[in-house]
């Protein structure tokens, strides 16, 4: 089911299935979320939970039990309860159930909030440990953007800014999209400015750490942009589907990192999850803030 929000500046609609954002527009004609065109990616903003990316083969660990989950986890596939909702508010719930508990053994939580103030677009993840045992999760956002955001532009006219300049890392990944264990200096120009060709995303994801916890799509003498702030996630990453010229750009806020290269993770001990104790509750949030003049 698709549920709508309007505060008169900004419209959202969400879908339950996933919580997954479908839309995301503007009073004066701007549409600035991916269409899910299949041809390029078929999702539109996909929430990320309880993992983020890849595990070996799709396997994972805990003590010396072994279990199944696809990428990304199952929150994109789970369908949502509608906890709460305002002519500007929506937050959804998923609860353990049969089907999570054949992947993810444990009790939880798991709500996920949008709330429009103005021209921003606020987002936030919570999570309960309604078990008795220590519940182990990582976490992130995928929105993907159209690019170009106006007609007449094209995908290399526009860039990413970070307010600041930085010294940031990539996390390198394997032909396995998986984490190599190798980082290395990622060149910014001015350090704050990567300019965006489809050739970018020919290995995967470009990820990186060390950033200011912000970063917009910008055009030079565009009238639109788009600001993602993510003041409590660790690493941010810059996608689209390889091999394609395809008009969009995800911007993904993610507390953790995908499964290493040749290792079976074991969710007790992967050192960027969060364990959260019974009955603690955890909370994460960020934000997407649209700009015209």
């Amino acid at each position: 089911m698709i549920y709508k929000i309007d505060n008169g500046k900004l419209s959202l609609e969400v879908s339950s299935l996933g919580a997954e954002m479908q839309s995301l527009k503007s009073c004066t004609g701007g549409d600035y979320l991916w269409d899910a065109d299949a041809r390029y990616w078929r999702r539109h903003a996909p929430v990320l939970f309880p993992f983020v990316a890849r595990l070996r083969e799709d396997r994972y660990r805990l003590g010396d039990r072994e279990y199944t989950m696809s990428k990304h986890g199952f929150a994109p596939e789970s369908e949502f309860q509608l906890y709460k909702q305002t002519e500007t508010e929506l937050v959804f719930l998923l609860r353990d159930n049969d089907k999570t508990r054949e992947h993810y053994p444990f009790a939880f939580e798991f709500y996920v909030g949008y709330r429009l103030e103005g021209w921003r677009l606020d987002i936030s993840y919570a999570v309960e440990n309604s078990g008795k045992e220590l519940l182990p999760f990582g976490m992130g956002g995928h929105p993907g953007f159209k690019i170009p955001l106006e007609e007449g532009r094209s995908f290399e006219e526009y860039y990413l800014e970070f307010p600041q300049a930085c010294d940031a890392d990539r996390i390198l990944f394997g032909t396995d999209c998986l984490v190599s264990g190798v980082r290395e200096r990622y060149p910014l120009e001015e350090g704050r400015i990567l300019h965006l060709r489809h050739e970018l995303f020919d290995n995967d994801a470009v990820v990186l750490e060390h950033t200011p916890k912000e970063v917009a799509i910008r055009c030079k003498g565009g009238h639109r942009a788009v600001k993602v702030a993510f003041p409590k996630m660790n690493y941010v990453g810059f996608w689209h589907k390889d091999g394609l010229e395809a008009p969009y750009v995800c911007i993904e806020p993610w507390l953790s990192l995908p499964a290493r290269h040749g290792v079976t993770e074991d969710f007790y001990c992967k050192g960027d999850m969060v364990r959260l104790e019974p009955g603690e509750r955890y909370e994460n949030d960020w934000s997407i803030s649209i700009e015209e003049d």
